[in-house]
């Protein structure tokens, strides 16, 4: 077998030139068949080296520009006054903030361009920094309100404000839940862990606490509710269950609660009127009679017997009004009929029948 000592070129055994080079050939080994290659190889990339020198110290040149024209562009920045605003705004020192972009940034459309590209980051870490604890709300926020007046109306520093005063709500909401929590005052403690913001980091234990204080504030008003022995404590009851309902609009337990409350009562209070009434009429009570069954029917309204008894005192009533009037007219006490009916009249306020009397006369 026949290689090109000058490429290494696989050749004819007959061949006395080499096809790919020119260069005269003879036989060569295997061995020697390596040393040729790699000694073409390293003067084909010593070749390629010397072909490309130009263009890789052209582009050697270019980037040491650009770097050097990047480094001036920073330098640039970094000494702004635009640049130099913004960070005595997000460093507190808000008067000097407000001073130099007066004076240098806001007619400077160059530097009020680099201000307003800084601000966002700028809110962030100031928003980040209240989060932490590391600056007061008040501080924050008038470092916000001074990047928001500089940077509008792009707003970016106004939206920023927005976030870090709802988190402020949040914090407050949060401490007045603890505070309430620890008085015992469970209604507000619930109202006060619900109101703690999504974007809190303590949102889903508020979350918790809320439940676990909803749950302890409808316990304790449930206690409350006993078996009222008077009207008094029947209303008393009422307010406490309207109250929490206010808050616990579609709670089930609260709902049962007030609903058995004003049954119960209703039963209760038509239990001890009935008889009374009955009693009443069978004397001649008409008046207190009707009193009573009027104020029964506030808690029964809808109740038959209770309207049957106090229809028939009425009746009655109106019966003996009639016959007292005759009587008083059989006298020709006319005036006597009328301050009679006066009186009457006060116990059947808008009656027919007392009217058509009074007409008469």
């Amino acid at each position: 077998m026949k290689y090109c000592e000058e490429c290494g070129t696989k050749l004819r055994n007959d061949a006395e030139f080499c096809y790919q080079c020119g260069a005269p050939c003879s036989d060569i080994s295997d061995q020697a068949l390596y040393l040729v290659r790699a000694e073409a190889y390293r003067r084909e990339q010593k070749q390629r080296g010397k072909g490309e020198g130009g263009s890789g110290t052209g582009r050697t040149v270019w980037t040491v520009l650009a770097l050097i024209i990047l480094a001036a562009v920073m330098f640039y920045i970094w000494f702004s006054p635009g640049r130099r605003s913004f960070q005595y705004a997000v460093n507190g020192q808000t008067q000097s903030a407000k001073e130099l972009y007066g004076r240098s940034v806001r007619d400077n459309v160059a530097e009020a361009f680099i201000l307003r590209m800084l601000t966002p980051r700028g809110a962030r870490s100031i928003v980040d920094a209240y989060r932490s604890g590391e600056i007061a709300y008040t501080d924050a926020a008038e470092r916000l309100r001074t990047l928001s007046e500089m940077e509008a109306p792009l707003n970016n520093a106004a939206r920023a404000s927005e976030t870090m005063e709802a988190l402020y709500k949040s914090d407050e909401a949060y401490r007045l839940g603890e505070k309430s929590e620890a008085e015992g005052d469970f209604r507000s403690a619930m109202m006060a862990y619900r109101m703690v913001a999504p974007t809190d980091s303590r949102y889903e234990a508020a979350a918790k606490k809320a439940v676990d204080m909803e749950n302890r504030y409808k316990s304790e008003v449930l206690k409350m509710i006993g078996v009222p022995e008077t009207e008094e404590e029947y209303a008393s009851y009422v307010k406490t269950l309207e109250a929490s309902l206010a808050v616990l609009p579609d709670d089930g337990a609260l709902t049962d609660a007030m609903a058995a409350l004003k049954q119960n009562f209703a039963v209760r209070i038509k239990a001890q009127t009935v008889p009374v009434m009955t009693d009443y009429i069978a004397k001649g009570y008409y008046a207190e009679a009707i009193e009573l069954g009027k104020r029964a029917l506030i808690y029964n309204p809808e109740d038959a017997d209770l309207k049957s008894l106090v229809a028939g005192a009425t009746t009655n009533y109106e019966e003996f009004i009639r016959s007292q009037v005759n009587i008083y007219l059989a006298n020709g006490d006319k005036e006597g009929a009328k301050a009679f009916l006066d009186r009457v009249g006060q116990d059947l306020p808008g009656d027919p029948v007392v009217a058509q009397m009074y007409e008469k006369l």
